[in-house]
């Protein structure tokens, strides 16, 4: 079973995942050396930009886990193209849409400062 990986690079999480499977991390459209396209962006077209992925790697079915942003994608992912997934792994992720209840400014300055004092 292939495994995707759709957010930013995280040393300790990859070794963790890739010491029993393979794992294919990307970057989204317009995010480092990659190339803007002319769609719009939106999480509906980088779900979109990942099914695309896996088709062209002939990934018939994987294993998703979605990190922070990744997390929406891989959620429209899954709903888009159900028989894509097998499993899906939502980290650091939310429901979003209109009902989501956004994160207070009081929790992230925290988060914020223990992100810059964990480093």
């Amino acid at each position: 079973m292939a495994s995707l990986w759709i957010c930013e690079s995280h040393l300790l999480l990859y070794q963790l995942i890739s010491s029993n499977r393979s794992v294919t991390i990307f970057d989204n459209r317009g995010v480092e050396n990659t190339t803007v396209g002319i769609n719009q962006f939106s999480i509906s077209q980088f779900a979109k930009d990942t099914a695309g992925l896996l088709d062209t790697l002939e990934i018939s079915k994987a294993d998703v886990l979605g990190w922070s942003l990744g997390s929406y994608i891989a959620q429209e992912l899954t709903l888009a193209n159900p028989d894509k997934v097998n499993n899906l792994i939502l980290y650091a992720s939310g429901c979003g849409g209109q009902n989501a209840t956004p994160t207070s400014p009081k929790i992230t300055q925290m988060i914020s400062k223990a992100s810059i004092s964990y480093q």
